[in-house]
């Protein structure tokens, strides 16, 4: 019988400067998927409203070489699913990030959960919370 050893990956904190920090989200988001850090590796904070209770992770990777394409409509899905308030708003995107870079028409899935979530927390967006970027 073979046995596997299990690599350890180190837990990548992203320290966002503002709650609708869309460019500092997708600058760190490119990032980490360009040096395929898996959604749960990475946590994901506003200044000022760090829930960390075990001291300071590894810092999100400096953007490496690189560049790939989403989606128009993740991005704009993603910037206003930013303006929700919920605090996983940016692992679920990340989440989707990664999802779409495997299955690039993976937003067309209307029965996948997590395109459902992020879908229903963007309506709950109003027009006037949107970035105007």
């Amino acid at each position: 019988m073979a046995t596997r050893a299990l690599e350890r990956r180190a837990i990548r904190t992203v320290r966002l400067i503002a709650p609708d920090d869309f460019d500092g989200w997708r600058e760190a988001a490119r990032a980490l998927v360009l040096v395929g850090a898996a959604p749960s590796e990475v946590i994901w904070e506003v200044a000022g409203e760090e829930t960390d209770l075990f001291g300071a992770p590894a810092p999100a990777p400096p953007a490496p070489a690189g560049l790939f394409s989403v989606p128009r409509a993740f991005v704009e899905l993603a910037k206003r699913v930013i303006c929700h308030k919920d605090p996983e708003r940016f692992a679920l995107l990340y989440a989707m990030l990664v999802k779409l870079r495997e299955r690039p028409d993976a937003l067309d899935d209307k029965a996948d959960p997590l395109v459902h979530r992020l879908e229903m927390m963007a309506r709950a967006v109003p027009p006037a919370f949107m970035l105007k970027k």
